[in-house]
């Protein structure tokens, strides 16, 4: 299967709404904007439709809730939990949204040193919105993190935390930034662990949208940590406690995990279509597929307009018979999740001409592309942390490392093909690069920054990054 890799800009503008978003038909049609999957030859003919019951069964065991009220978490102790905090600072910036310089540390400062003039907003945002930073730094460090969710509401559930927590996330990354232009990068790295903490919050509400803003956040998160190595990595002491801080910090996410709350969609908002009718069903459908650019689905048959309840089981049981397999898959080694992925969207397209599919044959590649996204994450992730081992050892011993085994112990391996991470020497410099999503990637050169998708870290920072 040919899949086309969404930039970071499109899977963000499409991140924010989730794919149950209200009403379900709008947000189906919607997700399609900016997905573009392209499969390979479909089977000559689908497999007949599970029965819903076979379905069901095949949701219990791979660990999906029957009802959505289980995927309500147990609330921890006041002491212990984040959530309070952040609906609470969500309440403050609403109250007393940011404004003028105090913008600037909610916008993200990226990885490039501080300029005189992002110094001086810095210092006066730190300076005047103090009861921010305060919030903040107290969420941060709690332990847990569990909101308390209607999930009966299905596609009215709001979400509003999620925004606030890459704004935190941002602040965070931005006292970094000045405490590194401070002269104070073993104080910067703290910081920047923090967010390490603000994405395991995210990650644990049980659902794609607080996957996605997690991977977000650790993104901050590794802009802040390669801004440190960029910048003080030769010092003694600051590689090896940028590595520390990765071995501390960011725990595996479980794409399974959000995967279970994709539940909803079948279990509340599929359920809801037998309130309609076929007709309403069908218009409401083609007018959002022309609203969108996308085609339309196909006629309901005969059949499926005569008996309209086992219409709604089977679009019910196609969709929990595919999400059970990916729930089963998408915590495993990419190079083993990917063929699962891939083999259920073409499965999807295959049932493209059943009007029962059709939700599936559209939300299934978004889920394929959260794995490339999993993937990417702990790419980027052990790059980082491979990168801060070799500026470690050049501290010690003045040079560079002949090979990455000589700066780490165990070094990481490619998520992408299983094999080992890639570093070489450029001169006085390094760099270490994964091959990618495609598997083809070579590291490209310091002359010309890499796509998008691809992760290589480069050092000294390369002219396209200053």
């Amino acid at each position: 299967m040919a899949m086309r890799i969404e930039s970071g800009a499109e899977w963000a503008a499409r991140a924010r709404t989730h794919l149950f978003s209200a009403p379900t038909v709008r947000a189906i049609i919607a997700a399609t904007l900016a997905l573009t999957v392209s499969c390979g030859p479909p089977p000559a003919a689908p497999a007949p439709a599970p029965s819903l019951t076979a379905a069901r069964e095949q949701a219990r065991q791979a660990g999906l809730p029957a009802a959505v009220d289980e995927l309500q978490q147990a609330i921890p102790p006041t002491g212990r939990n984040a959530a309070p905090l952040y609906r609470e600072l969500t309440a403050l910036m609403k109250a007393r949204p940011a404004v003028g310089d105090d913008k600037v540390a909610l916008a993200g400062v990226g990885r490039r040193p501080l300029t005189p003039k992002q110094v001086m907003q810095l210092r006066s945002a730190f300076a005047h919105r103090s009861d921010i930073g305060a919030l903040i730094h107290r969420a941060a460090g709690m332990p847990d993190c569990v909101f308390s969710r209607s999930w009966r509401q299905g596609a009215a559930m709001q979400f509003p935390e999620f925004a606030v927590m890459r704004s935190a996330a941002r602040w965070l990354s931005a006292e970094s930034a000045l405490q590194l232009y401070d002269g104070r990068p073993i104080e910067a790295i703290r910081t920047a662990a923090l967010l390490f903490g603000v994405a395991d919050h995210a990650a644990n509400d049980p659902m794609l949208i607080a996957y996605l803003v997690s991977v977000a956040i650790d993104a901050i998160a590794y802009a802040g940590m390669e801004r440190i190595l960029y910048a003080a990595g030769v010092r003694p002491g600051v590689a090896d406690s940028v590595r520390r801080a990765f071995e501390r910090g960011p725990r595996p996410k479980s794409l399974s995990f959000a995967l279970r709350g994709e539940v909803v969609l079948p279990l509340i908002e599929v359920e809801r279509l037998r309130s309609t009718s076929p007709a309403a069903y069908e218009n409401d459908y083609k007018r959002l597929a022309s609203e969108a650019g996308a085609q339309a689905p196909p006629p309901l048959s005969d059949e499926d307009r005569r008996h309209w309840d086992r219409f709604v089981d089977r679009t019910q049981a196609i969709y929990l018979s595919y999400l059970a397999r990916l729930v089963v898959a998408a915590d495993r080694p990419y190079i083993e999740s990917r063929p699962v992925f891939e083999q259920v969207a073409r499965e999807a397209e295959s049932r493209k001409n059943d009007s029962a599919a059709s939700t599936s044959a559209i939300v299934i590649p978004a889920y394929a592309q959260a794995n490339v996204r999993r993937a990417q994450d702990i790419t980027r992730q052990v790059t980082l942390e491979a990168s801060a081992a070799i500026l470690g050892f050049r501290a010690k011993h003045g040079a560079l490392p002949a090979t990455l085994g000589a700066a780490m112990p165990k070094p990481p391996t490619d998520p992408f093909d299983g094999k080992a991470l890639r570093y070489r020497q450029e001169g006085a410099g390094f760099v270490v690069w994964s091959a990618g999503p495609t598997g083809r990637f070579d590291g490209g050169t310091p002359a010309q920054k890499p796509d998008a998708k691809e992760t290589a870290f480069r050092w000294p920072m390369p002219g396209y990054l200053k």
